[in-house]
């Protein structure tokens, strides 16, 4: 693909600089609600295809985040594990994957005791 760009997110630290070596704001602090941003480059991007690159999302917080990335379009998200885990883990999937396993074992006891 093309040049990938990023936008960052800062803590407010001062420990990410832009490509000048200046202190690059927090994306929070200059726009109430991130993901438009992330809605306009989409947008920009989708006006003028003879520009081929990818939209990376960086700090992701919550996996909400990743959901309105994605159907924002955006090609890349930088997930924290915990972040993962928690999309893809859920208290009734837990109990169906329980039960299922269950019921293998004794699907399996049952077939080596007719054997």
């Amino acid at each position: 693909m093309g040049k990938r760009r990023s936008v960052e997110r800062d803590e407010g630290d001062g420990g990410k600089q832009d490509e000048r070596g200046r202190d690059a704001p927090r994306r929070e602090a200059k726009h109430d609600r991130p993901f438009d941003v992330i809605r306009d480059v989409m947008a920009i991007y989708r006006a003028y295809p003879s520009i081929r690159t990818e939209v990376i999302v960086a700090s992701v917080r919550h996996g909400e985040h990743v959901r309105e990335s994605a159907a924002m379009g955006a090609h890349i998200a930088t997930v924290p594990p915990k972040i993962l885990d928690s999309m893809v883990g859920h208290p009734l999937t837990d109990k169906g994957l329980a039960a299922f396993l269950a019921d293998w074992e004794k699907a399996k006891r049952g077939a080596t005791a007719r054997a």
